[in-house]
């Protein structure tokens, strides 16, 4: 364990002005299984008591993710004497073990992670959230709804619908946006059905490579080359694909009875609209949920009218309405350091 005691500054363009911020940070590793670990960094406030923190679980997105996606958040956080915990997943940076992009193996780690947070002293074990985006937004809420012990969930952009459709929602709108009429998108939609269905069930090899070709056909009747087909079969057969769509987000948010947050942006292009009605009606029964859209930003909830000054990297979730509004609604969740929510 390296532990660090420093202070940092916010970047002033991207996030309104903020001081400079006191913490402490701590890089441990998180066992998961015999000869691996999660490498991750915990971060607590200092000058807000002596603790113990709530802390809130930074889970990003799809894809080989490393500390730090969500720093300016991070900082947010911190400032209102909130922890927090991010890590490389599995395989990745600093991780032990084998990369498996998929929601199942996120949700396994996620969940050795909060039994390990559990048993720090200077965290309150009843006060831990999750905050997942995209599919962070997914894991997050499937974390949740199996432990109710979890004290709130943020959501940002995470695809919500009953098993199967957030994944056949977003194939149909890849599809229409790429020109498609709408016979050739239920035509491929239908026959990469059957496709994902039979993975599900792990039918035989032969059963499977047909409807494969089936779904590659589907592609070429639609105006695809065989190299494109070839390259879009690829994508969706993947672990990550086939968890998303085995997925079941909107059940999960259902589950849960502690508060919810889920954001959605204006401009994202890569879930569908409609897990924004699929959200409200799934959490219309938690008196705690909120359901928002926010303008103007992308998936990963960067403002899409402001440019990044020259040379500097946005990260996820640096909108300033974000900054401004998930911080304060987490602490109004959680409570300050040594109090209760």
């Amino acid at each position: 364990m390296t532990v660090h005691h420093f202070r940092c500054a916010a970047a002033l363009s991207l996030a309104c002005a903020m001081p400079a911020l006191a913490q402490t940070v701590q890089d441990l590793r998180v066992p998961l299984e015999p000869g691996v670990a999660l490498a991750a960094t915990l971060r607590t406030p200092v000058g807000h008591g002596p603790g113990p923190y709530p802390v809130v679980i930074l889970i990003p997105g799809s894809g080989p993710s490393r500390r730090g996606v969500f720093s300016l958040l991070a900082e947010r956080l911190l400032a209102r004497g909130i922890a927090t915990f991010d890590y490389d997943k599995r395989g990745v940076g600093a991780s032990g073990g084998s990369f498996v992009d998929s929601i199942a193996t996120d949700r396994k780690d996620g969940a050795a992670a909060i039994a390990w947070l559990r048993t720090r002293p200077e965290l309150d074990g009843r006060r831990i959230a999750v905050l997942g985006m995209s599919q962070g937004g997914v894991v997050a809420p499937a974390l949740a709804a199996r432990d109710p012990d979890i004290a709130a969930v943020v959501t940002l952009a995470g695809p919500v619908g009953a098993r199967s459709e957030a994944f056949m929602a977003g194939l149909r709108a890849r599809l229409s946006e790429a020109g498609k009429s709408a016979e050739q998108v239920e035509t491929i939609a239908a026959a990469v059905r059957q496709w994902m269905e039979a993975r599900t069930r792990s039918e035989g090899v032969g059963t499977l490579a047909g409807l494969r070709d089936a779904a590659g056909a589907a592609f070429v009747a639609g105006g695809a080359t065989p190299e494109q087909a070839r390259g879009m079969l690829a994508v969706l057969d993947t672990p990550l694909l086939l968890s998303m769509y085995e997925a079941a987000p909107a059940e999960d948010l259902a589950r849960i009875r502690v508060p919810v947050l889920a954001l959605f942006a204006t401009e994202d292009q890569v879930i569908g609209a409609a897990s924004i009605p699929a959200a409200r009606r799934a959490l219309a029964d938690n008196p705690g949920a909120r359901v928002l859209e926010v303008a103007r930003v992308n998936h990963v909830f960067q403002r899409v009218d402001v440019d990044a000054a020259v040379g500097e990297a946005r990260p996820a979730a640096s909108a300033p309405e974000v900054l401004a509004l998930v911080p304060e609604w987490l602490e109004g969740r959680l409570g300050p350091a040594g109090g209760q929510p």
